[in-house]
């Protein structure tokens, strides 16, 4: 056994800030300035139901579609569902709320299932003329993949940007330009979604089928995430993580892609994690192709300040996740 790169002497206890901040301005300028980092940040999901809804949202809009807790009910035990509303750029203007009316609409609408797994993620589309056809979908057969659903499933990326203004004002002004230039190329599955997590790190969205989280996106990237989705692959720069793994797995993922300067997505394989203590674990990957393994000892450190993780919300402790060692075997 070798130790890859040295041992990294550092203090874990509090790091203190030099920087005097004013805390009154939006969260997302917040954790620019502090350099707050994206890796470790993402949303942990199994499976996203993102159905069609342009009216004005809420803060809370998803949670008052009922129509979820009836696919919600169809996952197995065990995986960890996520409810989004999404519309087309520039959709928002829609009076009738097709998913509480109960009544054939003007048009259709539509529904997508994402089953984010780190091994043949999937997307399927379906098109929706009332609530009501909601009962026809088999949630269970298609999240093993029943040859049945085959049409349905989506070859192209959907790209869902968080543009929920009235959860946090900080996604409404940075995810809604994102979502419009995303839009204007026209060669892309974009939509607005609702709240996913992290408006601190707005613009934030994710690349499904995969289940690539993006935090602090600039316009002048969009080019270089559409170009690495459709090749299978991440922009490390701004990735906050992959859904299908917890915060310190996205840490340990997000340390070895970058000493081993790796970014098509099935190039590594999770193995295994340990949690060692309450901050501390032990992850294991192998990369594709090759017999060794890779052990990342990860640390969770308490920064030594707080932010608000929300432009409504109080300050709290700030923490981030460090690598302490990592071995190869």
């Amino acid at each position: 056994m070798l130790i890859f790169g040295r041992f990294c002497q550092l203090d874990f206890h509090a790091i203190a800030l030099d920087v005097q901040l004013d805390l009154t301005q939006p969260c997302s300028a917040l954790t620019r300035q502090t350099g707050t980092a994206l890796y470790g940040s993402a949303p942990r999901y199994d499976v996203w139901f993102m159905v069609e809804q342009p009216t004005l949202w809420g803060a809370k809009a998803a949670d008052e579609v009922a129509a979820f807790k009836l696919l919600e009910a169809r996952v197995p035990a065990g995986l960890l569902a996520r409810r989004l509303l999404i519309r087309r750029p520039h959709m928002a203007n829609e009076t009738t709320n097709f998913w509480a009316a109960g009544v054939p609409a003007a048009r259709a609408y539509t529904l997508y299932i994402a089953h984010t797994t780190a091994r043949d993620p999937a997307l399927y589309a379906f098109t929706l003329n009332t609530p009501d056809d909601i009962a026809d979908i088999d949630v269970a057969a298609i999240l093993r993949r029943d040859p049945a659903f085959d049409g349905q499933r989506q070859t192209e990326p959907l790209f869902a940007i968080c543009v929920n203004a009235q959860r946090d004002p900080c996604c409404g002004t940075h995810g809604t330009p994102i979502l419009d230039r995303l839009d204007s190329r026209g060669d892309v599955n974009a939509w607005g979604c609702t709240h996913i997590g992290g408006h601190r790190f707005a613009p934030t969205g994710i690349v499904f089928p995969e289940g690539v989280c993006y935090g602090h996106v600039e316009s002048d990237e969009l080019n270089l995430i559409v170009a690495a989705a459709a090749r299978g692959a991440i922009y490390a720069r701004k990735l906050r993580g992959r859904v299908c793994y917890d915060e310190p797995t996205q840490a340990a993922e997000h340390y070895l892609r970058a000493a081993l300067d790796l970014d098509a997505l099935d190039a590594l394989q999770l193995e295994a994690q340990t949690k060692m203590s309450a901050d501390q674990w032990m992850v294991t990957f192998h990369v594709r192709a090759q017999t060794v393994r890779h052990q990342l000892d990860i640390v969770r450190v308490d920064l030594g300040y707080a932010l608000p993780n929300s432009c409504s919300a109080a300050p709290t402790k700030q923490f981030e996740y460090r690598l302490l060692h990592h071995t190869v075997s």
